[in-house]
């Protein structure tokens, strides 16, 4: 678990940096391709937006989950 924590954060702060550094270009790509795959009325855009939040979501799983997850 360590070692996901490990991976975890540092995707994270990899993330801020791209956002910190891109001045709002990190974000075109996920709007564009809301625009033209989602759901006519944005339903779905801020939780494409809300990336930060999956990292805690992900933070919280069990061994098991993990595992499961890699038997897939």
């Amino acid at each position: 678990m360590e070692r996901m924590a490990m991976v975890l954060n540092r995707d994270e702060r990899q993330l801020r940096s791209k956002i910190e550094s891109s001045k709002g270009d990190a974000f075109s790509t996920t709007i564009i391709t809301d625009f033209l795959y989602g759901k006519e009325d944005g339903s779905e855009l801020q939780q494409a937006l809300n990336e930060i939040d999956d990292y805690d979501v992900l933070r919280k799983w069990s061994s098991k989950q993990w595992a499961d997850l890699l038997k897939k």
